[in-house]
């Protein structure tokens, strides 16, 4: 009978990439299956009361989402609806958050359990989602065509890099575009 292999339960960002490459489709299922049993962790764990939530930024159907401090500085706080996400699920999200690093996406700063549920604390973006920049603006002009061209080339790219490591966003839209 052969040994077990013994998990570590920390992987380090560039190990867990370069494995990817080896054989990405894989690898991914692989990692994510481990995370979403709570065998491997890939991100940092913060401390509730090391967060101050401030006002409501968004909602959506499992999660509501604040503006809030942490170390100093704004983030967003992701903070999951009770019931509507299990422990694994939010453990594979929060690892696969924890392996994405690009200009385009909004990069997790760390995740924790409080008693009102799990929560993501993630880069606060200031200006806000597309959809309301295009459709609640104070200003009824036309965006310069740059900007628009600009807006896309950067959507595009992060869909670019999430296609390449075989992910699929499964809900872009305006609202998730920040």
């Amino acid at each position: 009978q052969s040994e077990k292999p013994t998990l570590p339960i920390e992987l380090s960002r560039k190990q867990v990439l370069d494995s990817l490459f080896m054989s990405k489709d894989k690898c991914l299922a692989s990692i994510l299956d481990l995370a979403g049993q709570g065998l491997v962790s890939l991100h940092r764990v913060i401390e509730l009361q090391n967060i101050t939530k401030g006002d409501v930024i968004g909602k959506g159907g499992t999660a509501v989402v604040y503006c809030a401090k942490f170390g100093g500085k704004n983030i967003a706080y992701k903070e999951f609806i009770e019931g509507t996400v299990t422990m694994a699920e939010f453990r594979r999200e929060v690892a696969l958050m924890s392996l994405l690093k690009h200009p385009c996406l909004v990069n997790i700063i760390g995740a924790g359990t409080a008693t009102e549920g799990p929560f993501l604390a993630m880069e606060y973006v200031e200006k806000g989602d597309l959809y309301h920049i295009l459709h609640e603006s104070e200003s009824k002009e036309k965006l310069p065509d740059e900007t628009i061209i600009a807006w896309a080339m950067d959507i595009a790219c992060g869909m670019q890099y999430l296609h390449s490591l075989g992910i699929i966003h499964r809900d872009l839209k305006s609202l998730n575009i920040l």
